[in-house]
C-alpha cells in the first residue's frame, strides 16, 4: 500500500536525478532528495546581503530588543517585590 507507493516514488525521483552511480545490488533502493537549484544559506538571504544593520533589518530588531528588555525588566520587578514582602512578612 503506502510504503510501496512511497519507494516507488523514491525509485522514480533516483532515476530522475541521478547522484551516485548505480549500485550492481538491486535489493537497495537508493533513496536521495534532488537537490534543488535555490539553497535556504544563511547567507544567501536579503538581510545578509543588505547587512545586518539595513533599515529592513532594524525595524524587527529594535522592536524585539525592547519587548524582551521590558519582560525581564517586568519579571525582575515582580519577583524583587515578592522576595521583599516575604522577608517583612518573615519578621
Amino acid at each position: 500500500g503506502e510504503l510501496e507507493r512511497v519507494l516507488l516514488e523514491a525509485q522514480l525521483e533516483c532515476e530522475r536525478y541521478p547522484r551516485a552511480p548505480s549500485h550492481p545490488d538491486t535489493d537497495r533502493v537508493m533513496i536521495q532528495h534532488p537537490r534543488k537549484p535555490g539553497s535556504l544559506s544563511v547567507r544567501k538571504t536579503g538581510v545578509m546581503k543588505s547587512g545586518i544593520f539595513s533599515s529592513d533589518a532594524l525595524l524587527i530588531l529594535i522592536p524585539s530588543l525592547l519587548a524582551s528588555h521590558l519582560l525581564t525588566l517586568g519579571i525582575g520587578v515582580y519577583i524583587g517585590k515578592q522576595l521583599a514582602a516575604s522577608t517583612t512578612s518573615a519578621l
